[in-house]
């Protein structure tokens, strides 16, 4: 075997030698020779960080999708919003990233976003949507076991867009807020303590507001509010009072036409900072907060042709950064743009989802301690679903009898197990044991653990 590949042949002729051959000798000679098969690049730093897992009908033009746990069970279930066929899409998982058939729920006048939380603090999960073409926001209680009633409609400002959730008043319900797309506002309703909603408040929000988030801006303790809007290239800051009001206004430079807007601690100073989906220029933007919600000027980056028109961050390489990933309307794919750890996205990749993604969300979908990838694709009606293969580099992940030493019984562990065809050795994630998956596993006990 040390010759044979020695003379070139290729992995698919070695692995042809491999089934004729003792799984046990093949492992020690490859796991001895130290360099005949080099170690892979880490996953985690390679352009190969997700692949499409599965794919699932939805309705009609998909404009918006979020994860959440609605049955208890303790894995991420999927919400997807249906533009066009008036309703919203429900995917339970199993545990595994696969889902079972949707359940479909009717929300009339063009749903547009959703947002998930506890609403009636009962402890399990409740979403919101926004109604593109009223003047409306729909929430829908959970029974309990993640099925739900008829829902609530509440006045939230004409031509709803973008939802968020957050404890604006610090009472410890969720409140709502919403961007109203043609009154050129943002409204709040602050939430009962039950799961209802008093009557809106109006603050103005610039141009065509879309995007909007929620967080503390400024570290007094409060949430305050960003916005982003079609009309003109601002951003408008409302930072909060302390009792759930936001009289006060600032405006920043932040891109030609954002679509969408997200709030996270970029360059790990512990504030939250900004980043854009600006659609019309096909460009990301980030500007980083100075600690007292004062924003620097928006550093722009381009990563593709893609018309950029949602976004959301999350450390998806596992490297305490947190990386951007933005869906581009125009195209099939989803960008990630990773954190070079000061804040900066010098490295971006494409991954191919559906025609026309315009939502995105993040989570770790099996269970493996990586965030793995949903996405609404409008056109093509269904949802995607993406598999993160970056494990932690705190994971021992070759330690497969978990005793915390990597020895001869872990490759016995791994060689029973494939001979099985069991998928808990599957290292390359691709539903399927071959050659690939032991080179996978003989890098990682090369490395050892930490």
């Amino acid at each position: 075997m040390v010759v044979f590949l020695s003379e070139g042949c290729s992995f698919f002729a070695a692995f042809s030698a491999l089934k004729k051959q003792s799984f046990i000798s093949y492992a020690f000679t490859l796991f001895w020779l130290g360099g005949v098969i080099s170690p892979a690049i880490s996953q985690c730093e390679s352009n190969d960080l997700f692949s499409t897992h599965h794919i699932y009908s939805a309705g009609d033009g998909p404009r918006d999708i979020a994860l959440g746990d609605f049955d208890g069970d303790d894995d991420l279930d999927v919400v997807v919003v249906n533009k066009e066929s008036d309703d919203v899409s429900l995917f339970f998982n199993n545990g595994d990233a696969t889902f079972s058939n949707e359940i479909r729920y009717t929300v009339s006048n063009v749903p547009y976003s959703v947002a998930i939380g506890d609403l009636d603090n009962d402890g399990d999960l409740d979403f919101a949507v926004s109604h593109g073409a009223a003047d409306s926001t729909s929430v829908f209680i959970n029974n309990g076991s993640g099925s739900f009633a008829d829902h609530a409609s509440y006045d939230s400002g004409d031509a709803a867009r973008s939802i968020a959730l957050g404890d604006l008043n610090g009472d410890g319900y969720l409140d709502i807020a919403v961007a109203s797309f043609n009154n050129e506002t943002v409204s709040t309703l602050m939430n009962s303590g039950d799961g209802t909603f008093e009557p809106q408040i109006f603050y103005s929000a610039g141009r065509r507001p879309h995007g909007i988030a929620l967080g503390d801006l400024d570290q007094d303790g409060d949430i305050d509010l960003a916005v982003a809007g079609l009309g003109a290239p601002t951003t408008v800051i409302r930072m909060n009072d302390g009792i759930g009001m936001l009289p006060n206004r600032a405006d920043y430079q932040g891109g030609l036409s954002p679509y969408d807007i997200a709030l996270g601690d970029l360059d790990n100073d512990g504030d939250l900072d900004i980043t854009r989906a600006d659609g019309d220029r096909d460009v990301i933007n980030v500007s980083l907060n100075n600690g007292e919600g004062i924003f620097s000027q928006a550093v722009l980056y381009y990563p593709t042709e893609s018309n950029f028109i949602a976004l959301v961050v999350g450390d998806v390489n596992n490297d305490s950064y947190l990386d951007i990933i933005a869906a581009g309307s125009t195209s099939q794919v989803v960008v990630v743009l990773l954190n070079d750890g000061l804040g900066a996205f010098p490295i971006g990749y494409d991954y191919t989802a559906g025609s026309s993604p315009m939502g995105v969300a993040v989570g770790d979908l099996d269970g493996d301690g990586d965030l793995d990838m949903a996405v609404a694709n409008n056109i093509s009606n269904n949802m995607s679903i993406l598999i993160n293969h970056c494990k932690s580099q705190n994971e021992c992940v070759a330690d497969l009898n978990n005793d915390g030493v990597l020895n001869f019984f872990d490759i016995s562990e791994f060689l029973t197990f494939f001979q099985k065809g069991d998928l808990s050795v599957d290292f390359t994630d691709d539903g399927q044991l071959n050659f690939f998956d032991v080179s996978e596993f003989l890098n990682a006990f090369n490395n050892g653990c930490p």
